[in-house]
């Protein structure tokens, strides 16, 4: 984690919630803002959720080559936001701001998920209808 000056922030609305409220470092090094009732990360994370990470990315990856193999029409969505998440993660990571980052990484996960619904439903729909259509002809030949 990079270490963040507070004083060569650069947004002003930023530099006067800061005046009102108090910074902390957690246990992990990550810097955190402190205000009642609402708590942010300086690197663009909100609340509690944790930060985006090359190891998270690293899943998408998988999860979405997944999602290409099980259902090709929604899987080649959950690639393309996968891939528009890491270049947004190169370029957040210097900016230090991963809010387009975790909205691309969440896209794509849902993606993800929906390629693997849409996938086993289709495989047993599939799967039902060949059981079925075996069932009655293997039937049709022993009582008739």
């Amino acid at each position: 984690m990079v270490p963040i000056d507070i004083r060569t922030l650069t947004r002003p609305s930023l530099l006067l919630s800061l005046q009102k409220c108090c910074i902390v470092k957690k246990p992990d090094g990550t810097l955190v803002i402190v205000t009642p009732g609402k708590t942010r990360q300086l690197d663009g994370g909100g609340g509690d959720r944790p930060l985006l990470t090359e190891k998270h990315l690293r899943l998408l990856k998988i999860f979405s080559i997944g999602a290409l193999v099980l259902f090709l029409p929604v899987g080649v969505l959950a690639f393309y936001y996968y891939t528009h998440a890491r270049r947004e993660f190169v370029i957040g990571r210097r900016r230090n701001d991963l809010r387009a980052t975790k909205k691309s990484a969440t896209t794509c996960e849902r993606f993800v998920l929906l390629s693997f619904v849409c996938g086993v439903l289709t495989y047993s729909l599939i799967y039902v209808l060949l059981h079925e259509t075996t069932w009655k002809h293997h039937h049709r030949k022993t009582l008739g």
